[in-house]
């Protein structure tokens, strides 16, 4: 038997609460966990974790890139990595519930999780029918 195909990129999305960091395709992408560095790559079992200070790095077509960091949470597919960062390096601003935009992270959360799920459009669907009881 012949192994599958692995896909040619991962696509890399990097949110904070107010923008878009970094939305592409990228060959592969580090990130610093609470345990330590992992690094994806296209293919990549799924995976959800918390981030720690650091530095993610990626390499796209435009080159290698770094961005530091200090907390958020990390969804991985295996064609998707998502980081959601709460706090970046050198910010004394943490994005949480007490201004408003820890609402906003949350439901940013919610939302990639359901587009990011093997079944999402049925739960969606799911949670429709249920509402509309």
């Amino acid at each position: 038997m012949s192994e599958p195909e692995r896909p040619p990129h991962v696509r890399l999305t990097i949110v904070s609460p107010e923008q878009v960091l970094f939305d592409g395709r990228v060959e592969w992408v580090q990130v610093p966990l609470e345990d330590g560095l992992i690094g994806i790559w296209p293919g990549h079992g799924p995976l959800i974790a918390a981030l720690a200070p650091g530095e993610i790095e990626y390499y796209s077509a435009e080159g290698l890139h770094r961005l530091a960091i200090q907390s958020g949470h990390l969804r991985v597919t295996e064609t998707r990595c998502v980081v959601m960062i709460s706090r970046l390096e050198g910010s004394e601003e943490t994005f949480s519930a007490q201004d408003g935009r820890g609402d906003l992270f949350d439901q940013i959360s919610r939302v990639l999780d359901e587009s990011l799920s093997e079944n999402g459009s049925g739960r969606m669907e799911e949670s429709q029918r249920a509402a509309s009881q």
